[in-house]
C-alpha cells in the first residue's frame, strides 16, 4: 500500500516521529510515496494544536477536499473527536465508529527519560507509585489516598507538560521517570482522555 503522509501544520511532531519510524520497518508492507495522487491513502499526522482546536485548518486543506475518499488521520489528542477516518490513540467510544475509525498506540513520547528506565539501576523502593494530575474523578481518589510508607503519590496538578513556558518541565520529567524506576508497580489511571501515554 501506498502512503502520503502530511500534516496541515507547520509544528508536527507526530509526523516527524512517524517517518522515523517507517525507516525502521522490516517488514515492507507500506511505502511512503512524495506525491497524493499516486498514494492508496493520505494520512495526516496530526496532534493537539492549541490555536486551532477544531482542525479548521485541517478541515479546509486541498487534499482533503479534493481526494475525501481516501484521506485519513493520525491523532494522539488526549480528547479526541473523528474530524477524520483514521487511527486515533484517545478515542472516546462514544465517538467511534467501527467502520471508520480505530485504536492505536502513541508514536512519540513527551519524555526522552523513559527510554533509560531500564537501564536504570535504581533500587524498587516504591511498591507502587502515582506521579500525575487529578485531571479525573479516579486520580482524584488515588491522590486523597494515605499512601503507604513505600509508596509514592504525587500531586503534578500545578504543573502542565504541554505549556512551552513551563521552566520547571525538566525537573518534573525526571521526577517522573526515576519514579517510574524506583517502582515495582505504576498505577495507571484514565485521565483527560479514555487512553493513558503511562500503557506504552
Amino acid at each position: 500500500m501506498n502512503l502520503y503522509l502530511t500534516s496541515a501544520y507547520k509544528t508536527h511532531p507526530c509526523l516527524h516521529r512517524l517517518r522515523e519510524l517507517y525507516d525502521m520497518d522490516v517488514h515492507g508492507e507500506f511505502q511512503l510515496v512524495s506525491n497524493a495522487d499516486s498514494a492508496d491513502a493520505i494520512v495526516f499526522v496530526e496532534n493537539t494544536q492549541f490555536q486551532d482546536l477544531q482542525f479548521k485548518q485541517l478541515q479546509a486543506h486541498p487534499l482533503v477536499r479534493q481526494y475525501p475518499e481516501k484521506v485519513y488521520m493520525y491523532n494522539e489528542m488526549d480528547r479526541a473527536w473523528p474530524i477524520l477516518p483514521g487511527l486515533y490513540c484517545s478515542l472516546a467510544a462514544r465517538f467511534a465508529n467501527q467502520t471508520e475509525h480505530v485504536s492505536f498506540p502513541y508514536v512519540t513520547v513527551q519524555n526522552s527519560g523513559i527510554s533509560q528506565i531500564y537501564a536504570n539501576q535504581a533500587k524498587r523502593q516504591w511498591l507502587y507509585s502515582f506521579v500525575g494530575s487529578a485531571s479525573h474523578p479516579v486520580r482524584k481518589k488515588i491522590l486523597d489516598l494515605e499512601a503507604a510508607a513505600n509508596a509514592r503519590i504525587l500531586d503534578t496538578s500545578n504543573f502542565c507538560t504541554w505549556d512551552p513556558m513551563q521552566t520547571s518541565k525538566y525537573a518534573f520529567q525526571k521526577l517522573y521517570t526515576d519514579t517510574i524506576a524506583a517502582s515495582k508497580f505504576i498505577l495507571c489511571p484514565r485521565g483527560i482522555g479514555p487512553s493513558s501515554l503511562r500503557l506504552y
